[in-house]
């Protein structure tokens, strides 16, 4: 262990690593070889001698370190005595977690803002809190003893990984065979970086879409003629990759493990990708559009842009991951915009709205 830590000295490597590294990485984190050679050795891990305070850029807010737990304190009151027990009476609420239970415990260089310190729970829910730079030094003390006790991530399935892999690749190549372009080639992308369960939902949710533009544009074209051209067995082709790959996605979907994979990026990207999808699409149809956007108009719009409600639909699919009630609304909302366009679009409202 001793030269271990020599030797991340010298190579100015750092001892703790965040979850989507280790996860990815050839090799451990020195804070998880430490502690799997303690396991091995059957020597436990020393704790705190006292309890550890560090404060927020934030004023009111501390974070104790004890020997089995940390504490996140709210609403102290200023020019309290930065004592455990007087910090912890005065608090207005604080939070108590336990190592064991805690995947990620650390202190995060941010390229802007300062030092952070972040806690990850086993279900995945993060707590941080900007350190002053003052103590970060007395904090990284502290982690350095209590990261033994921390509780190993859940690992990641290779085979899962790759396969979400392999299905976001297939959706982008098939996307463009059936004449829908963008949506299918942002999904797939960002499912190809970070197959997390958020993409792999949307990934699933804009292949079936595809299939159904597949089916239109097939059944415009006539299903009669269609064997009789190498192009109609192409498209053939590709609408029955889609169907496998929004079935195998949305499959792998549920397979995957709540917390696995999932961080604020892996929630993010694919929502910010595609919500920047529908926004420079909506923008550029709304600039070309003639000053009076009437309803036909609206109906050829999306008729001819599938990408128009195939974007809020791969939104509303990522958001339905998020084990929160304010996602699972914004989720609810895209799925019926996105449902409301399609309409539109196949003309099942366009009575209504001429008359209108």
């Amino acid at each position: 262990m001793r030269a271990l830590v020599k030797l991340h000295t010298l190579g100015r490597v750092p001892r703790r690593w965040g979850l989507d590294l280790e996860r990815s990485a050839t090799h451990p984190s020195l804070a998880r070889r430490i502690q799997a050679i303690r396991e091995t050795a059957g020597i436990e891990p020393a704790g705190l001698a006292s309890p550890t305070v560090v404060a927020s850029r934030t004023p009111g807010t501390f974070a104790i370190l004890e020997a089995d737990r940390i504490l996140w304190l709210d609403g102290v009151p200023a020019e309290t005595p930065l004592d455990v027990t007087t910090l912890r009476e005065r608090a207005a609420s604080y939070r108590a977690g336990r190592y064991s239970e805690l995947v990620d415990l650390r202190v995060k260089a941010g390229i802007v803002g300062g030092p952070t310190l972040v806690a990850t729970e086993r279900a995945g829910r993060s707590q941080t809190m900007p350190l002053r730079d003052a103590d970060v030094a007395a904090a990284q003390a502290a982690l350095d003893v209590v990261d033994l006790k921390l509780a190993r991530a859940p690992a990641t399935r290779p085979t899962l990984v790759l396969l979400g892999r392999a299905l976001s690749a297939l959706l982008m190549l098939l996307g463009v065979s059936t004449d829908v372009h963008l949506s299918p080639i942002i999904a797939g992308l960002i499912g190809f970086i970070r197959p997390s369960r958020a993409a792999l939902a949307m990934v699933g949710a804009v292949a079936a879409g595809g299939v159904v533009v597949g089916v239109e544009r097939v059944r415009a074209f006539g299903w009669s003629h269609l064997g009789a051209l190498t192009y109609g067995w192409v498209q053939l082709a590709a609408l029955a990759g889609l169907c496998a790959v929004g079935g195998v996605a949305l499959w792998l979907t549920f397979r995957r493990r709540r917390g696995e994979l999932e961080s604020r990026v892996d929630v993010f990207l694919p929502v910010a990708g595609l919500g920047v999808v529908m926004i420079a699409i909506w923008a550029v149809l709304l600039r070309r559009a003639p000053m009076e956007f009437g309803a036909v108009v609206l109906a050829m719009t999306v008729r001819a842009q599938p990408d128009t409600w195939l974007a809020p639909l791969g939104i509303a699919a990522a958001l339905f991951t998020i084990r929160h009630r304010a996602a699972r609304l914004c989720g609810v909302a895209a799925l019926a915009a996105s449902f409301l366009l399609y309409a539109v679009g196949a003309g099942w409202l366009g009575g209504w709205l001429l008359a209108r």
